[in-house]
């Protein structure tokens, strides 16, 4: 019988898991924010330039910050330098 309070180390790690992934969504969503509360003016000139890109451009800009992100995620994960 297991004590009372008792969490296995499988529920551990996932609760853990499950932490970090508020965490990070979280700080993606402090980090989106931040252009508009420091530079509202600028962001609404930026989006309007976005709204005249053409769609394949977007789609070429979002699949390098995408492959950026996964780098830096790798990066972290695998190096020695955290």
């Amino acid at each position: 019988m297991k004590p009372y309070g008792y969490i296995s180390c499988e529920k551990l790690q996932l609760k853990e898991s499950m932490k970090t992934l508020i965490t990070l969504v979280g700080l993606v969503f402090i980090l989106e924010g931040l252009p508009y509360v420091i530079a509202p003016e600028g962001m609404k000139h930026w989006l309007a330039k976005l709204l005249e890109m053409r769609a394949e451009q977007l789609r070429i800009t979002g699949v390098i910050t995408m492959i950026s992100g996964y780098f830096l995620c790798y990066l972290a994960q695998k190096s020695g330098m955290f």
